[in-house]
């Protein structure tokens, strides 16, 4: 372990507890926070409720773990849980029942088929097939992956497309020596993958038929 590596792993180690603090900090001083008063907007009274204060706080706190990787997921999803429960914003079922929601299990859907077609090396063939296609160079392969996102997130659900790339663009910033040799090249090839998907979104059935049901109001 070189000098490098144990500053980096310092900083890291400094940045999460930082992070535990100001997440405490931000979540103490809006709910300290005095009720707003009541806003009128489009001829339309919005007021904040105490619920609603706690949400904000628990949403800011979020955000602040999020940005400093403070947490590892899976606690922030029980820190979601109890503050729920705790301020007694919903009852213990209701809350449970959040995180059975029809949207949660298509996430759920979406990445065990994206880990099994990993699982039997697809992921690598499409990787063989991009570079065979456009070549060896970082902009061509970054236009491939990009391509490849968006014909398939069109037609499949793009979480699955974003979980069956992650691996390759892993592997091709692990190839040019990690995220810390080559920061701007990982963040090319991520970008990549998460552009290619939402490009490709807007091509989806669901998202024509939300266009058109839109317009059909108007």
């Amino acid at each position: 372990m070189d000098l490098r590596d144990i500053r980096f792993r310092f900083l890291l180690f400094i940045r999460k507890r930082y992070g535990i603090i100001i997440t405490i900090i931000v979540a103490i001083f809006i709910l300290s926070m005095p009720q707003p008063q009541p806003l009128e907007f489009a001829g339309k009274t919005i007021v904040l409720s105490l619920a609603g204060k706690r949400m904000l706080a628990l949403l800011a706190s979020l955000v602040v773990i999020f940005i400093t990787e403070a947490l590892p997921i899976g606690t922030t999803v029980g820190i979601v849980y109890a503050w729920i429960v705790f301020f007694g914003i919903l009852p213990d079922g209701q809350a449970a029942k959040l995180f059975s929601h029809d949207a949660a299990w298509f996430l759920v859907g979406a990445l065990m088929i994206a880990q099994v077609l990993i699982k039997y090396g697809i992921h690598k063939r499409i990787l063989f097939l991009i570079m065979k296609v456009v070549g060896s160079k970082t902009k061509y392969i970054s236009l491939g992956i990009i391509t490849f996102c968006a014909l398939s997130a069109a037609f499949i659900a793009g979480h699955t497309i974003a979980a069956l790339m992650l691996p390759i663009g892993l592997a091709l910033i692990h190839v040019n020596g990690g995220f810390k040799s080559a920061p701007n090249l990982s963040k090319l090839f991520l970008f990549s993958i998460a552009f290619g998907c939402s490009i490709g979104g807007v091509g989806t059935l669901a998202f024509g038929c939300y266009c058109l049901k839109y317009l059909g109001q108007s």
